[in-house]
C-alpha cells in the first residue's frame, strides 16, 4: 500500500493544513503594480516617501567629494577641475537623478560633449572638443529603444538606445517631435532596483527600468500612513458629550423631535454662556474618552516596520532623537553613513570617474585633454567630531608624528606639509620622494666630510709641543679632566695658592 507525503503539518480536526478550511493557505503574495503616474504622486505629496527616496542622495553628498591628481605641484590642476565641476553643479544634477532613480525606477544624465557625432552613436572620448552641460531625463521620459543581444559580449542585456518620448518638453506646450534616440556610452545610467532580465524587458509600466524603491515598502507605507490616519480619527471623538433625558424614546416615539432639537439647543446656549450645563433632576450629562492606551508603542511599531522597510533607521527616517536611558544613536548613525559610503562607492564612485574621464578629454577643461597620469576621488567623512574631539585627535596625532620623526621613520617637513600644508588639518601621511632624497644626499655629504677630515688628521698629526712638556694624548687629557685634579693641585688650592 502506498503513502501519500504531504510537505506541511494537517490536522482534519482542526483544519490545520486542509484546503478550503485552513484561513492561512488562502493567503497568497501579489506584487503591487505602481504605474508612473502614482509613483509621481507619491513622492510628490507624501513626506515619508520623500524621506525615503531622498535621504541617501542628501547624505551622500552632503559632504561633497575633492579630486586628488598626481603630486603636489597638480594640485592646482585639481583646484581648477573642482572649480569647474561647481561652475556646472554637478552634485545638484547628481543628486536630482539619484532621487528620480530611487523615486521612478531610473533615470539618465546626458553629457553635454560636442564631438562631431549623433547623439545615437557612441561616444567617442578622444575626439571630444567641449564638455559644457548635463541633463536628466528619469524613467517616465525616456524608454529604453534597443538592447545588446549578443550574448558572447559582456554588455548583453543591458540598453543600448534611449528614446526621448514625445510627453517630455520644456515647460512649453506638449508636442510631437521627431524621435531622439541616446546612444547609452553618451549618458550615466542610474537603474532602479534590479529585476530579473525578462520582467525588466517586458515591463510596459515603467519603459524597461528597474523598480522604485517605493514599491517594496508601499504597502508598509500605507498601512503606516492609515494607522496616523486612524489615531487622528479618534482625536476628534476624543471626548464625547452624553446627555440622558428621561423619557426620549417615548418623546420620539410621539414625534417631538422638535422639543427635543430645543431642548438641545438651549442647553447648548446655556453652557457657552454660563460655562454651565442646565439640567432637569432627572436629567444627565457626562464626557466619555476614548481610551488610546498602547496606541503610542503601536505607532512604535509601525515606524521601526516602515524602516525596516526603507532600510535606514528610524532616527534618519522620521528625523527623531533616540528615546531611552544613555541612548545617543551614535550605532545607528554610524551604520547608517556605512550604508552611505558603500552607495558612495558601489554607485557614486564609477559615475563621478566616467564624468572626470569626459572632463579630462575636453577642451575647454583646465586639463586641456591631457589625461593625469594618475588621479583619484576622494569622498569628504560623513561623521562630524566635536571641537573637543579634533583638539583629542590632534594630540594623539603630534604624539605618534614625535615618535615616527624620532625613530626617522618620518621627515619633520614631511609632517608639517602633511598636517598643514593644505587649506586644512590632514590627518593624511604624504612621503616626499625628492625631500628623502635630498637628506639623504645631505647625509651622505656630512659623512664624506667627516672620514676626510679624520684621513687628513691621520696623514698630518699635529707637532710635537715645543716648551718641553710631555705628548699628552687626547686621550689622556680626557682621563684626567674625568679624574679631577692631582693630589698637589688640590693640596696647593687647599693652602689658599692657585691651581
Amino acid at each position: 500500500m502506498g503513502w501519500l507525503r504531504l510537505d506541511g503539518w494537517q490536522n482534519v480536526f482542526t483544519a490545520l493544513g486542509v484546503q478550503g478550511k485552513d484561513k492561512r493557505l488562502g493567503a497568497k503574495f501579489e506584487a503591487p503594480v505602481l504605474v508612473h503616474e502614482q509613483l509621481v504622486d507619491l513622492y510628490r505629496a507624501n513626506d515619508v516617501a520623500a524621506r525615503i527616496v531622498e535621504q541617501l542622495p542628501e547624505n551622500g553628498l552632503r559632504e561633497g567629494w575633492g579630486l586628488s591628481i598626481g603630486k603636489e605641484q597638480d594640485k592646482e590642476l585639481a583646484d581648477k577641475m573642482l572649480a569647474k565641476i561647481d561652475e556646472m553643479e554637478w552634485n545638484e544634477t547628481i543628486k536630482q537623478a539619484v532621487c528620480w532613480q530611487r523615486a521612478y525606477g531610473g533615470a539618465i544624465t546626458l553629457l553635454g560633449v560636442r564631438d562631431g557625432a549623433s547623439l545615437s552613436s557612441p561616444l567617442e572620448i578622444e575626439r571630444a572638443g567641449t564638455f559644457e552641460w548635463l541633463t536628466n531625463f528619469h524613467a517616465g521620459e525616456v524608454k529604453v529603444e534597443t538592447w545588446y543581444e549578443d550574448p558572447r559580449e559582456p554588455s548583453f542585456g543591458r540598453p543600448k538606445l534611449y528614446k526621448i518620448l514625445d510627453k517630455t518638453h520644456a515647460g512649453g506646450p506638449q508636442r510631437t517631435r521627431p524621435d531622439v534616440l541616446i546612444h547609452e556610452s553618451r549618458c550615466l545610467v542610474w537603474d532602479g532596483v534590479r529585476v530579473d532580465r525578462q520582467g525588466r524587458q517586458s515591463l510596459s509600466t515603467n519603459n524597461g527600468w528597474g523598480d522604485s524603491v517605493l514599491v517594496r515598502c508601499h504597502e508598509v507605507l500605507r498601512d503606516f500612513g492609515l494607522a496616523w490616519g486612524g489615531v487622528a480619527v479618534l482625536l476628534q471623538d476624543f471626548a464625547q458629550a452624553v446627555y440622558k433625558i428621561e423619557g426620549l424614546s417615548e418623546m420620539l416615539a410621539a414625534g417631538q423631535e422638535e422639543q427635543i432639537k430645543k431642548r438641545m439647543s438651549i442647553m447648548d446656549y446655556a453652557r457657552s454662556v454660563l460655562r454651565a450645563i442646565l439640567l432637569d433632576s432627572n436629567e444627565e450629562f457626562e464626557r466619555k474618552t476614548t481610551n488610546l492606551t498602547g496606541i503610542p508603542e503601536m505607532l512604535d511599531r509601525f515606524q521601526t516596520r516602515l524602516a525596516a522597510a526603507a532600510q535606514m533607521p528610524v532616527t534618519i527616517l522620521m528625523g527623531i532623537s533616540p528615546a531611552g536611558l544613555n541612548a545617543t544613536g551614535e550605532s545607528d548613525t554610524r551604520h547608517w553613513y556605512d550604508s552611505v559610503r558603500a552607495w558612495q562607492e558601489k554607485a557614486l564612485r564609477p559615475k563621478l570617474n566616467r564624468l572626470l574621464e569626459v572632463a579630462f578629454a575636453a577642451q575647454n577643461w583646465p586639463a586641456k585633454g591631457k589625461e593625469p597620469e594618475a588621479w583619484t576621488v576622494k569622498f569628504n567623512s560623513l561623521w562630524q567630531m566635536t571641537e573637543m574631539e579634533k583638539a583629542e585627535l590632534r594630540s594623539k596625532m603630534a604624539a605618534a608624528d614625535k615618535a615616527y620623526v624620532d625613530a626617522t621613520i618620518l621627515l619633520p617637513e614631511e609632517v608639517a606639509m602633511s598636517r598643514f600644508g593644505g587649506d586644512e588639518y590632514s590627518l593624511e601621511t604624504v612621503l616626499d620622494d625628492e625631500l628623502r632624497e635630498a637628506f639623504k644626499e645631505e647625509e651622505e655629504a656630512q659623512l664624506e666630510a667627516q672620514n676626510e677630515i679624520a684621513l687628513a688628521q691621520a696623514e698630518n698629526p699635529p707637532p710635537p709641543p715645543t716648551n718641553g712638556a710631555k705628548n699628552v694624548s687626547p686621550n689622556n687629557v680626557a682621563a684626567q679632566q674625568a679624574n679631577g685634579p692631582r693630589p698637589e693641585t688640590r693640596r696647593n688650592v687647599a693652602d689658599g695658592g692657585t691651581a
